[in-house]
């Protein structure tokens, strides 16, 4: 069988063919691989759309999300979605009884869904599932640093989300899934993305000007195409698409509420970014540090104030670096329990 087509996609092929979760590729994966006619864009967006390898989203996530909109939901409700997963049930067990939280042992699930609480059970079991879920596509990324980062502009964006209005339950998935396109992008196409870093370091462009010269679109139109497939929330995936767009006033939103979501989730990914230096799974957090930060002097606050927050904007900065990082600490041990190992490459 002749294969026609430029050197680079046929070089992509052999990876495919080598890596050791697809030791083989059929031959109608092979016909998906090869169309030479379609730029670089459509490769993308076909491959975000179509490809069968793309995880879906988690079922057990979802149904928590929609469970615990309601405010009074019982927590034998919790318990009862918890327990469709045995390995969610016991990485919120080691979480309840992570220092975090008094570190002390807690084998009841009941137990430990009272101490975490149902924001956070939310939260966490979400967050896991989630991370669990990419665990394979996150392997060609900075694993911690892309997690730690998305994990906190999740949480922010739920803390902003609430001050504007009420929340609904699915603000912090626009945070937490922002960048996903990332992973997707590093995982998938690797040289494209040695490409757009060294694009953005020679040219002096943004991470996110790189990838449009390069791949004729951003991280951010990934990440959203990703969110319809997983049918999210319109709104998350619009917030998701146009995060980094909302400084632009010549931008219009329609309907104009997609702009409040998106605004949050850029002046979320904003305070990260400043928190970024002073956490990690392996150092810690310095508190002393991230108390300092002026939230107010950040990219995004004058955006964000114009929405008219209905009360003082509190984002607990301290409470939150140090929960992420808990978090991400205990998703490497469980990996590291299993006999593997966190692989950490070169990308974003």
């Amino acid at each position: 069988m002749r294969l026609r087509g430029s050197c680079s996609r046929v070089k992509l092929i052999k990876v495919r063919l080598d890596r050791p979760s697809a030791p083989f590729m059929s031959a109608r994966l092979l016909r998906f691989f090869l169309r030479p006619e379609e730029s670089r864009r459509e490769q993308v967006l076909r491959f975000a759309r179509e490809d069968p390898r793309v995880p879906a989203f988690p079922d057990t996530a979802r149904r928590l999300v929609e469970a615990l909109r309601a405010e009074d939901v019982a927590i034998d409700r919790i318990e009862e979605i918890v327990k469709t997963d045995p390995g969610l049930v016991s990485q919120l067990l080691r979480l309840a009884s992570a220092p975090l939280f008094g570190a002390r042992e807690i084998r009841d699930l009941p137990e430990a869904l009272l101490i975490l609480g149902m924001k956070e059970v939310r939260r966490m079991a979400g967050e896991v599932l989630v991370m669990n879920s990419l665990r394979e596509v996150s392997a060609r990324a900075k694993w911690e640093v892309f997690w730690l980062h998305s994990l906190l502009v999740g949480r922010l964006t739920q803390r902003l989300a609430a001050t504007l209005r009420e929340p609904e339950g699915w603000e912090y998935l626009a945070g937490l899934l922002h960048d996903v396109g990332k992973l997707f992008l590093t995982y998938y196409f690797p040289g494209e993305c040695q490409l757009v870093m060294s694009t953005a370091m020679s040219n002096h462009q943004s991470l996110h000007e790189a990838e449009s010269a390069v791949l004729g679109l951003s991280h951010a139109e990934v990440s959203a195409v990703l969110c319809e497939r997983w049918k999210l929330h319109p709104q998350v995936v619009q917030a998701v698409r146009r995060h980094h767009e909302v400084s632009a006033r010549h931008v219009a939103f329609d309907p104009a509420e997609e702009r409040r979501l998106a605004t949050c989730v850029y002046m979320a990914n904003g305070v990260a970014m400043e928190c970024a230096r002073h956490l990690g799974p392996r150092r810690g957090v310095d508190l002393v540090e991230i108390s300092k930060i002026e939230v107010q002097t950040l990219p995004g606050w004058r955006l964000f104030k114009e929405f008219g927050p209905r009360e003082p904007v509190c984002l607990e900065l301290e409470e939150e670096a140090r929960a992420v990082v808990a978090l991400v600490e205990e998703m490497r041990s469980s990996e590291e329990g299993k006999g593997g190992r966190t692989r950490t490459r070169r990308g974003w």
